[in-house]
């Protein structure tokens, strides 16, 4: 595996002329993010593929709980929240005399149908302080009495499974946008799903009473696949009544960078931060026909490109500084939680479960963005730690943050994501590699007179290029399947505890292409 100090030792890098400037004020500038909230990097699993990701009772899937329990050991925080849905969500029936945990029909990354039974909701109690927000069908259940009927058994065989202190929510259907009813407007999807939690919670009253308590009867919703959903958006179904009974606690959309089944530039579309501003932006315009509701709003649903993803791009070390990128500046705008999307031999996913014919088990590139998100934020709900974006000079391909704890500037992330890939191709899977020399951009950082003589600590992320699926690795920290089973290790090749010091107001580091940093004051 090479690593940042390796590259250089080779004389893969350069120096890149002219520094990029940007100002890190050092108390938190008018207009950034509020509070951000904990849990704020959390998931979103496929429903047909949570036993994949969590195992069952007599074999809970260890791989995955380490990776999960490496966001508290680096952050401090609370470990990821686990959205359990997506289109499966809307495919599913309730067998309670099926005796395996599922089965799937059809082939692809989608089962055409899927049925469970009462051990799948074992896969709801694998993993240690998690909470998960259940989905249940909608588009099957608003088209007749039995699946209707079916989606109500489905909440008493799940409730008893989230009566461990792990329920954080439910969800009732998913991108119901997309159904393609006929006379589908607010008002119809309102009274369905009105009708639905409502009996909902008196199948909850009966057998699972505590879940009935106004604070734990939480939904999210509406979860559209786009902003501009059609008649099911969430500023008109709010208008229509659908909080009427105080039960709406998170809203929440769905967002995705583009189509991967499509090709896609990682230049272009994901490692550009003009771009992830566009993206950030509608949903900011979004939550500003929101202000006269309470509830959070979050990106309940993401990742780089829909369809599960696109291999060679959302697989790869580029997909991870999108998420770092694209993480950091939600924040700054305000945005709750995000739940990145995965599933079994999902593209974009960021790790892959289980061993199949089609991926290998192990940590994917993703997983680094995403857990590199959370050290860097740290202990959300105990330093009050909000982020700033900080424009910087340059071309779109930089990107800059303030950390902020209780006002004052702790750290400060910067992302140098001009394209370096480390194969001749770009496709991290073909032998030949890149003779062209990685370059360093150097970063210059205007501070306060008041960090003067002081020292920040160093930590990186970073692979041998942005098509890599192999080598990351955060602050000389690897999660390896193969290593400890998706626990942190540090490598040996990797340099680490750098330092950089302010002097005369500010600090100047180099950073390769295709990489970012951290600096922690």
């Amino acid at each position: 595996m090479l690593s940042y100090a390796s590259i250089v030792a080779l004389g893969l890098t350069s120096s890149a002329s002219g520094a990029i400037w940007f100002t890190a004020p050092a108390t938190i500038p008018q207009g950034s993010g509020t509070v951000v909230s904990p849990s704020f990097v959390s998931y979103s699993i496929e429903l047909s593929y949570l036993p994949d990701y969590a195992g069952n009772k007599s074999v809970p899937n260890t791989f995955s709980e380490n990776l999960l329990e490496q966001f508290r050991k680096f952050s401090g925080d609370d470990r990821p929240t686990i959205r359990v849905g997506g289109s499966s969500q809307d495919r599913v029936g309730y067998d309670p005399d099926l005796e395996v945990s599922r089965i799937l029909e059809g082939s692809g990354d989608l089962p055409a149908r899927l049925t469970i039974g009462p051990t799948f909701f074992e896969s709801l109690n694998t993993f240690t302080d998690t909470r998960f927000i259940y989905g249940l069908n909608m588009k099957r259940s608003v088209q007749n009495e039995t699946h209707y009927q079916n989606m109500l058994d489905t909440v008493a065989a799940a409730c008893k499974a989230l009566s461990n202190n792990n329920l954080l929510g439910w969800s009732y259907g998913n991108e119901p946008n997309l159904y393609g009813f006929d006379n589908w407007y607010p008002a119809d999807y309102t009274a369905a799903w009105l009708k639905g939690t409502r009996d909902a919670k008196k199948v909850l009253e009966d057998k699972c009473p505590e879940l009935a308590d106004d604070d734990k009867f939480r939904w999210l919703t509406p979860s559209p696949s786009s902003l501009s959903s059609g008649h099911v958006n969430i500023p008109d179904i709010m208008e229509a009544g659908i909080d009427e009974d105080g039960s709406v606690y998170f809203l929440g959309a769905h967002s995705y960078m583009g189509n991967g089944r499509e090709p896609v530039n990682k230049q272009a579309k994901l490692m550009n931060h003009t771009s992830v501003e566009g993206s950030i932006n509608r949903h900011v315009n979004l939550m500003k026909k929101l202000v006269n509701y309470t509830q959070p709003y979050s990106i309940s649903e993401t990742n780089s490109l829909y369809g599960a993803g696109r291999a060679g791009v959302s697989n790869t070390f580029g997909a991870a500084l999108w998420a770092l990128d694209f993480s950091l500046h939600a924040a700054a705008k305000n945005i709750t939680r995000l739940n990145f999307h995965m599933g079994r031999d999902y593209r974009y996913s960021a790790w892959q479960p289980v061993q199949t014919s089609k991926q290998d088990i192990g940590t994917k590139a993703p997983y680094y963005g995403n857990l590199a998100t959370a050290a860097i934020l740290g202990r959300l709900g105990k330093d009050k730690v909000q982020v700033a974006n900080l424009p910087a000079t340059g071309n779109g391909a930089e990107s800059a943050y303030g950390i902020y704890h209780s006002g004052k500037l702790a750290k400060v992330a910067i992302l140098n994501m001009a394209e370096y890939n480390f194969t001749a191709s770009g496709n991290a899977i073909e032998t030949e590699l890149n003779k062209s020399k990685r370059s360093n951009h150097s970063f210059s950082i205007n501070l306060d007179s008041s960090f003067n003589g002081k020292t920040a600590t160093v930590r990186r992320l970073i692979a041998p290029g942005a098509d890599s699926i192999t080598g990351i690795t955060w602050d000389g920290y690897t999660f390896n399947y193969d290593v400890d089973n998706g626990k942190a290790v540090r490598v040996s090749n990797v340099t680490v505890g750098e330092e950089v010091a302010v002097s005369d107001g500010k600090a100047t580091l180099s950073i390769a292409d295709s990489s970012a940093v951290v600096l922690e004051f």
